[in-house]
């Protein structure tokens, strides 16, 4: 393993920290465990905000300490770029030239930190969809919104690039779910996050995916809440370690996530879960 490149090992390091905390793989032997001591020292992420129209830049450490000196910044340590687009009481922002100079100067492809865009407003015109649509390297998208024609149209251009990861999505319903399997279906993609829970698109999804298993096959569909299966035919494997319970399918597997330590017993962990956490077979 020593052998790799480390840009390649970097580059791992850095997908993964949108996931996982760096410090699961600060004790793996030789430039694994190096690289992720440097990068949880030396990591952050940098966001840009747009609010009336006006960007307002700034960063934060890994450990979400606030940046104040960017100049010092290294840019192999930059673990993700996030847009914060927001509009108040519905007005869009302009996109003047001075906002596309700067948009595309932050989110240059030639960086190699991930592109996240977070929408906090769902009001965008023909001009916002075009500009946050042509974004290259986008990975990941947030939304903190209702999923209206603009969301959604904004979504299905992105589906046509197949670059994204990440989809996280907080206001949803079953009219969605074709949406969010095209993106599950997609090679690149990786995992779709549920900051609210519905039971009628947990059950569609999983129909979905238990008819067409190989589309599915390592994909992550997590909710920020415990989310319940039949106890059959599930094998409890246990605690896989310190802050997961893990119960195998034949087609998929389910980590139950809380930030515990050991000394926590099993009842009280599945009592306090944070996250569920489905991954297909």
């Amino acid at each position: 393993m020593d052998h790799l490149p480390i840009r390649f090992v970097e580059d791992v390091l850095r997908n993964l920290s949108t996931v996982w905390f760096l410090s699961n793989y600060k004790d793996l032997s030789g430039s694994f465990g190096g690289c992720a001591c440097r990068m949880e020292k030396r990591g952050y992420r940098e966001k840009i905000k747009i609010t009336k129209g006006v960007l307002e830049r700034y960063a934060k450490t890994y450990n979400l300490a606030p940046v104040k000196d960017f100049e010092h910044l290294c840019p192999k340590f930059s673990l993700s770029r996030t847009l914060i687009f927001r509009s108040s009481s519905g007005v869009i922002p302009e996109v003047n030239d001075n906002v596309a100079s700067k948009l595309e100067s932050f989110l240059s492809p030639t960086q190699p930190s991930w592109t996240h865009i977070r929408l906090v407003s769902n009001s965008l015109d023909e001009k916002w969809l075009q500009t946050l649509s042509c974004f290259k390297n986008l990975q990941c998208i947030t939304l903190f919104v209702d999923i209206n024609e603009a969301v959604l149209q904004l979504l299905e251009n992105v589906l046509g690039q197949e670059q994204l990861v990440k989809l996280n999505v907080d206001n949803h319903n079953p009219d969605h779910v074709p949406l969010f399997c095209k993106f599950l279906r997609q090679k690149q993609f990786k995992c779709l996050d549920f900051w609210a829970f519905n039971q009628e698109v947990k059950d569609q999804i999983m129909t979905l995916a238990s008819k067409n298993g190989e589309d599915y096959k390592g994909r992550f569909v997590a909710w920020r809440c415990f989310v319940a299966f039949p106890q059959s035919p599930f094998q409890n494997l246990g605690r896989v370690d310190a802050k997961r319970i893990r119960h195998k399918h034949d087609n998929f597997t389910v980590d139950y996530w809380e930030d515990a330590t050991l000394q926590l017993s099993n009842e009280e962990f599945m009592n306090n879960v944070e996250q569920t956490i489905v991954r297909f077979n």
